[in-house]
């Protein structure tokens, strides 16, 4: 099935900017990647600044305002095309499944980096106002997708995808045997992020020998002074690269016989990692992650263009400011989990629970999402998980790490897991099994990814 999206008077932005044309790039169930690509649409403005774009229902679509002209890329878009849902949210993200016919956007107005079309009924889309409003809450990861645009060859048909994962610290497992309070939400602390870029170049540089040898330099350059966590720091003239450093490595021809296992190259250093599967039309490059995470700065992720090199010739750009889960004032712009172990009077776990919670901007408070918000909002979820383990196992003299529940996926916002009484018995922090010879976690991961973006949340103990 088909739909437009209409809008009047695109140039009312008033930015003085030459806006030609509107770009409608598409994911489906909060999956992206670069095999997409080839489905993104486009139309021109009119003359009076007027647009009609017809997208496939059988998609999600973010819309950009675009500069077909522009000579750099940092000034190729313009703005994302949003709807504005009540005073204080809008929509970036259309979820084509629920569209109720056309929708028509009436004269859009610059608001930051949007262009917000007229208030809409939440009816157009299939929902309530509180099923839209929780989206709209939720979906702001969804302008990351500027990067699929800008770094997309339609000509050649390759493309850069940036993949971030963002990881945070949600407190100890010891306190998770109660029912969870919102207010804990505010001490969970980021930890930062790491970058992962996908393409389908697989020639230049040639893989693997140029990368894994080192003969070739892939080099990543922050937008501006970052540092990691590890307390390395690194600028737009001082990046990250296939060069050997640090503790762990296996790059250089002298570890050739070392590159190849299971059917895939993998060669890394302490902030770089390439993997290619033998036969593969994709290549996957990993910036930090193995030891250290880039911190994102005190005052948010800094603007402009990450770049991506090899041997100095650019071969990508991304905006990672556009991708930040943080608003102005530190608080998620995703949804967060909070989770809830249960088990028995011995200790022995027998299941976990997810809860989920957005920030409200208005109360300044978490709050917890209803079923129905979390139906609406699960459109744009690829998929969630939770995975458990030991990392002393039985014998904390001779730590051996052991999974106690294999990662556990949902396409939906996960919201339990029950264990198993046939499988290995593991127990909760200080409870009475929480003895020597017994399996007790020291690590538990709940996640989700939306729109090409993965979030994170650790407990330890």
């Amino acid at each position: 099935m088909l739909a437009a999206v209409l809008g009047k008077s695109a140039f009312a932005l008033g930015s003085g900017t030459l806006i030609d044309q509107v770009v409608a790039v598409p994911s489906t169930q909060g999956h992206f990647g670069g095999d997409m690509l080839q489905l993104m649409k486009t139309a021109d403005i009119a003359s009076d600044g007027s647009f009609s774009i017809t997208l496939e229902q059988s998609y999600d679509w973010v819309l950009l305002l675009v500069n077909s002209q522009a000579a750099s890329l940092t000034e190729k878009v313009v703005s994302y095309v949003a709807v504005k849902v009540d005073e204080n949210n809008s929509l970036i993200a259309y979820s084509g499944a629920s569209f109720n016919g056309n929708i028509d956007l009436g004269v859009l107005l610059k608001v930051g980096t949007e262009a917000q079309g007229t208030l809409i009924s939440a009816s157009s889309f299939g929902l309530t106002l509180d099923q839209l409003t929780a989206v709209a809450k939720s979906d702001n990861g969804f302008k990351h997708m500027i990067n699929a645009y800008l770094n997309y060859n339609a000509a050649t048909g390759i493309h850069y995808t940036a993949q971030p994962i963002f990881s945070w610290s949600a407190g100890a497992i010891a306190g998770l045997d109660t029912a969870p309070v919102a207010s804990a939400i505010s001490s969970y602390v980021m930890n930062g992020f790491n970058l992962n870029v996908e393409t389908n170049n697989v020639t230049s540089p040639a893989l693997p020998d140029a990368v894994c040898s080192g003969s070739s330099l892939v080099s990543l350059f922050p937008s501006a002074d970052i540092a990691d966590s590890a307390g390395a720091n690194f600028s737009p003239t001082s990046g990250l690269a296939n060069n050997g450093a640090g503790v762990e490595t296996n790059l250089g021809v002298a570890n050739s016989a070392n590159w190849f296992s299971n059917g895939r190259y993998y060669c890394y250093d302490d902030d770089f990692g390439m993997q290619f599967n033998a036969g593969s039309s994709n290549v996957l490059y990993g910036f930090q992650g193995s030891r250290s995470l880039f911190r994102v700065p005190a005052g948010g992720m800094p603007a402009g263009h990450w770049i991506i090199q090899a041997d100095s010739l650019t071969l990508a750009e991304f905006d990672l400011q556009v991708s930040s889960p943080l608003d102005d004032t530190g608080h998620t712009t995703i949804p967060v989990p909070m989770l809830r172990v249960n088990h028995a009077g011995d200790g022995r776990v027998s299941g976990l629970e997810v809860s989920w919670y957005l920030y409200d901007s208005t109360t300044t408070l978490y709050t917890p999402l209803s079923s129905a918000q979390i139906s609406a909002i699960n459109s744009l979820v690829r998929q969630s998980f939770i995975e458990v383990q030991d990392e002393d196992g039985t014998n904390p003299s001779a730590p051996q790490t052991v999974t106690l529940l294999e990662p556990f996926y949902s396409n939906n916002l996960l919201a339990s897991v029950a264990v198993s009484a046939s499988s290995t018995p593991w127990y909760f922090p200080n409870s009475a099994g929480d003895s020597t010879g017994n399996l007790v976690p020291t690590f538990i991961k709940v996640g989700l990814s939306m729109g090409g973006l993965e979030y994170q949340f650790v407990w330890g103990n």
